[in-house]
């Protein structure tokens, strides 16, 4: 085995007596490898344990922890990865079930550890659900039978899944079902979890996982598929616990969906989404007498479904099923495999805090790698288990053009039309574009080009590894939003195009725990109410990347001028403004209350000194213990506010330590498996002075919406073309 960029096994490399003969996908806890027996006619998937955040394949092959300091995580994450394999192997014992994912066996080698596992193909039940809207109870019946002897058989072992879910049933060409995805599984004849992270999806979540100490049993699961369920008759995704705790009432399926379905059915449907544990059926076999009996269908119907191909597969997911998703031209040929890659562990730097824990927080999206290339054939994937304060400038003037009232994800892809010119502004400029629904856009500063060092030097207080010192260039002149995009911008794109952020549509914005120390889901935040006082004037946070996205596309498409988020490059050189000290302002900490909103002294003054770690403040005073309103503190020499503190800031690039060029660029989105890490830049109100710095940097998922994260756009004198563009002009000294 030979090291790689993406530090996957190469094509053709062996693992035991399987040679590799794709990499179907990988994710930050390890990788999935499609292999065949070089002895036997056999395919079988492999997934390698390999945390990116802890360890990497030497050139020898090994993989290793990156340092003594990630050592101990690295082994208790092993341990968990072989314990979670034990108990998926356990499941096919005395005999293999069809729907259940079988793991055929697991070993350790190479310094890490190996799960081996039927070859699975077939359509995941949430893309059956996205392509039909609902299923009908001669479709659904030959489903939900196997499906319910496969939850008995698991329970019987003592293990319950946590995360059923339409993403987590994967349906075979031939109509079958088949339960996957067993990375929240927890055997409940132990004291401990028996999973390397624990995590379910919202919506599909009982009441019970939503806290510590909840008395989970095979009712929990009765839940997951009965929410699944209740998607599948309505096609309206099911609310989640929480909310409905909060009075947003779920209506019945009974109501619903009466007359379309047997009455029996969805009763008890309605039974197993029950929010309290002891309203459910306790066991499979309770719920199945309510759900299946005294009905006309026999237990062996044939039911034709859509057509699944042979090259159709799993989709390897943790995301939220039933979220609107627009398939790229690979998918049309075949569904694009995606390993769920595990949250990470504590980190040794990170922009919120000083650390991101082991397990990321219950209902985050899990997190994947990515691919930034690939070809229509390579796209054929396989695997089994599966997004101002508003001075008086001057508008420049645009013709208007149609607007889209149907955008709904940042992969949207509207039809090229024929752009209008677009007023060209000049370095230093001060500007608002017209919006075709009225009013202005964000005020906008012309960026002249220029080169600059990018990164830091060694000597530098604060300096981390992935910041190489090394000569970058801006080769044309850019736009950069004065400020950070603000909550009364935000809601005119949401109120113009009805839009939902991510973490609204399927999992739950996060924030940090009452000891400041690990990440948690929360879900009575969102972008109106992040979790402390706001106006309108406060910059938005809880969007992910996609959400920014979305909307930077809707400010081209009102204005006719490019938008899009800045390249890492270009994030730096705004930031910098020609100075090359750590920060605009100079090195001195003392005086950065002046310029930044980060941890400060004013933490003290609050009733919540324990949410910063000790030491970790600035010596002064900035007066705001959150996100302040945009523009209160000094801009830099380009006449930007915020690029350092008040709240991180998403760019367009992909995050890669050691600066091989996608700095300079923007992820294409369309070329992508899975959410990518997303540089992210600027510090934020919770962020150490230390680590707010214009060289620091960090990546986090693209789908994980944060209360410290939020965005500015940079605009062009391009015309827009549709959708952002990929590539920029930076440039890099390689």
């Amino acid at each position: 085995m030979t090291q790689t960029d993406q530090q996957t096994i190469p094509v053709g490399a062996m693992i035991d007596e399987f040679r590799v003969t794709r990499v179907l996908g990988a994710g930050n806890f390890g990788i999935v490898y499609e292999c065949e027996n070089v002895h036997l006619d056999e395919t079988v998937a492999i997934k390698e344990f390999l945390p990116t955040e802890l360890a990497r394949r030497d050139a020898d092959g090994q993989i290793a922890p990156l340092s003594p300091a990630t050592a101990d995580a690295f082994n208790w994450a092993r341990d968990r990865f072989l314990q979670e394999a034990r108990t998926l192997w356990s499941l096919a014992r005395p005999v293999p079930h069809r729907n259940i994912v079988r793991v055929t066996r697991y070993r350790e080698a190479n310094g890490s550890a190996y799960m081996f596992m039927e070859f699975e193909r077939g359509q995941p039940l949430s893309d059956l659900l996205e392509e039909r809207g609902t299923l009908t109870f001669e479709e659904l019946r030959p489903i939900v039978a196997p499906l319910l002897d496969g939850l008995e058989r698991v329970h019987a072992a003592n293990v319950l899944h946590r995360d059923i879910k339409p993403a987590n049933i994967l349906i075979r060409p031939d109509g079958s079902p088949v339960l996957i995805d067993f990375g929240a599984a927890r055997n409940v004849a132990l004291s401990g979890e028996t999973s390397v992270f624990t995590t379910y999806t919202p919506r599909y979540a009982a009441m019970e996982q939503h806290y510590p100490g909840g008395d989970q049993g095979p009712w929990t699961d009765i839940y997951g598929l009965g929410a699944t369920l209740y998607r599948a008759v309505t096609g309206v995704t099911p609310k989640s616990a929480s909310e409905q705790l909060l009075g947003h009432i779920q209506e019945p399926a009974a109501e619903l969906c009466r007359g379309r379905y047997p009455d029996a059915f969805l009763q008890a449907i309605d039974a197993a989404c029950a929010l309290k544990p002891e309203d459910r059926p306790q066991s499979v076999n309770a719920w199945r007498a309510q759900l299946l009996s005294d009905l006309p269908a026999a237990e062996d119907a044939t039911v034709v479904l859509p057509t699944v191909s042979a090259t159709e597969v799993t989709r390897f997911s943790a995301s939220s099923a039933g979220t609107p998703r627009t398939p790229t031209s690979s998918q049309a040929t075949g569904a694009v495999a995606v390993e769920a890659g595990l949250p990470p562990p504590r980190r040794i730097r990170v922009w919120i805090l000083a650390t991101l824990v082991l397990a990321v927080a219950a209902g985050a999206s899990a997190w994947y790698w990515w691919t930034e290339h690939r070809s229509d054939e390579e796209a054929e994937r396989a695997a089994i288990e599966g997004s101002s304060r508003q001075p008086e400038d001057a508008p420049l003037r645009t013709e208007p053009e149609p607007t889209s009232k149907d955008r709904d994800v940042a992969e949207t892809k509207p039809a090229p039309i024929p752009a209008p010119a677009v007023e060209p502004f000049a370095p230093h400029q001060r500007f608002s574009d017209r919006l075709n629904s009225g009013g202005s856009g964000p005020s906008m500063i012309g960026i002249p080009a220029g080169e600059f060092a990018m990164g830091s030097p060694v000597d530098e207080d604060g300096r981390n590894s992935d910041e190489r010192l090394h000569a970058a260039a801006v080769d044309e002149p850019f736009a950069m939003s004065r400020t950070e995009i603000t909550i009364e911008q935000f809601s005119e794109f949401t109120r113009a195009v009805g839009y939902r952020t991510e973490a609204d549509r399927e999992s739950a914005c996060l924030r940090i725990d009452d000891e400041g120390v690990e990440l948690v889901a929360d879900l009575s935040l969102s972008w109106e109410q992040p979790g402390y006082p706001v106006t309108r004037e406060h910059p938005v946070v809880c969007v992910t990347w996609n959400d920014a996205r979305a909307y930077a596309e809707w400010l081209g498409e009102q204005t006719g001028r490019e938008y899009r988020l800045p390249t890492e490059l270009e994030w730096e050189y705004a930031a910098r403004a020609t100075t090359t000290t750590s920060r605009h302002w100079g090195d001195n900490l003392e005086v950065s209350c002046d310029f930044a909103n980060t941890a400060d002294e004013t933490v003290l003054t609050g009733a919540e000194e324990t949410r910063r770690i000790e030491g970790a403040r600035s010596e002064c005073l900035d007066g705001h213990l959150y996100a302040a309103p945009v523009a209160t503190f000094q801009p830099n020499l380009f006449g930007l506010h915020d690029m350092l503190g008040n709240v991180a800031e998403w760019t367009c690039s992909v995050y890669d330590p050691v600066y091989g060029g996608g700095q300079a660029k923007c992820l294409d989105a369309t070329q992508r498996r899975g959410p990518a890490p997303i540089v992210i830049r600027g510090g934020s109100w919770l962020t150490s002075p230390a680590l707010a710095r214009s060289a620091a940097r960090d990546g986090l998922p693209s789908n994980l919406g944060l209360n410290t994260i939020g965005f500015r756009v940079l605009a062009t004198n391009r015309p827009w073309e549709g959708r952002a563009s990929v590539t920029t002009h930076g440039s890099a000294d390689e």
